[in-house]
């Protein structure tokens, strides 16, 4: 791994002895220069598991993962790096408890299976000219300045989905209480029976709903789902929109949602969607203790 992340531009420093931050020491390998601050870079033997400790025969007080994000929690070093020479993961300073974040290259698929555009993210990502040179210029970094952008994009987008899911909702709600074939739905609304339909149950079978097209929505913009014309043409989120447009599909017709509930029944069973693609359908699933390879995996 030394001469592999010099190819990436890294002059790393061993570190001797282990740094000592609250007391507690950490032994991470190596930092990426001369500097004292400058970024950790923790590598460990193939056979080790990032997110476990080593096996018996090393005193060691968290696995190699950990060790490096507590470091980047405990210090002014924002951005960080552990591989075991199988996988190589990107950290960051992070407030999450209760899971992991990382982005994650399989550096053993991408060199044996020749996977190029892989490598390419892998050098943009990862190269010495992304992280800081010590944490003076942690917030001045390609990578930090990035992560930011990211940061007030998503705050936009959040805030603008959230009053969508409002709107959405609410014309939801209207349409399904003014359709004239839901007078079971507005009597057990209203009713004290058993059966009763509390507001708050109303409200969480329409944000289910809302999740569903959220979840359509994206997977066909990306492609996802199929580029079957039959799919196309019929059931896709694009068709949808197209009808937003048109004043004639403005209709008290419920084929759309009948259209939708077929939709969400075959995404139910992997079969007919396989078929619906033009694909055979999937292969069995992999024996018990199979192992699958991720190239590059991103964990929020």
């Amino acid at each position: 791994m030394v001469p592999f992340l010099s190819l990436l531009g890294y002059d790393l420093r061993y570190n001797r002895p282990a740094p000592v931050i609250g007391g507690l020491p950490f032994s991470i390998s190596h930092r990426a220069g001369e500097a004292e601050d400058a970024p950790p870079i923790h590598i460990v033997g193939a056979r080790h598991d990032l997110d476990r400790l080593p096996p018996s025969g090393r005193a060691t007080r968290l696995a190699p993962h950990s060790l490096v994000q507590e470091f980047l929690n405990r210090t002014d070093a924002l951005w960080g790096i552990v591989t075991n020479g199988l996988v190589v993961r990107l950290l960051r300073n992070s407030t999450y408890i209760r899971r992991q974040c990382y982005v994650e290259f399989d550096l053993a698929a991408i060199f044996d299976q020749h996977l190029f555009p892989d490598f390419v993210v892998l050098y943009h990502l990862l190269h010495r000219s992304r992280l800081p040179h010590s944490s003076a210029d942690a917030h001045r970094c390609p990578l930090e300045r990035h992560y930011q952008t990211s940061v007030e994009q998503g705050g936009r987008v959040r805030d603008r989905l959230r009053d969508g899911v409002k709107a959405c909702l609410t014309r939801l709600a209207d349409g399904f209480l003014a359709h004239p074939q839901n007078a079971e739905l507005r009597r057990r609304l209203t009713s004290t029976a058993a059966d009763r339909l509390t507001p708050e149950a109303f409200y969480r079978q329409l944000l289910w709903l809302v999740y569903r097209f959220l979840f359509l929505f994206v997977a066909d913009e990306r492609g996802f789902l199929s580029q079957h014309p039959l799919y196309l043409e019929n059931y896709s989120a694009s068709r949808l929109r197209s009808l937003v447009a048109l004043p004639a599909a403005y209709t008290d017709h419920d084929d759309l949602w009948l259209s939708l509930q077929a939709l969400w029944k075959l995404l139910s069973d992997d079969t007919p969607v396989q078929q619906l693609a033009g694909r055979p359908p999937r292969r069995p699933a992999r024996p018990a203790g199979a192992q699958r390879r991720v190239v590059c995996a991103v964990r929020l």
